[in-house]
């Protein structure tokens, strides 16, 4: 789902995550299932929500 897999590591996968999470208003007006599997592909790549840093 996301390009480059290699260049994405922690810290990108939070600034994805924001971006995601501020654009759907907490998953609120957005369910869309390629959006859970980008999610789903951070999740993957090793980044937890535990681990988010806001």
């Amino acid at each position: 789902m996301l390009g480059h897999l290699n260049r994405i590591d922690l810290r990108v996968g939070d600034s994805i995550f924001t971006g995601i999470l501020t654009d759907t208003g907490s998953f609120k007006y957005s369910t869309s299932p390629k959006l859970f599997r980008i999610v789903a592909d951070l999740i993957d790549r090793g980044w937890t929500i535990s681990g988010f840093r806001t």
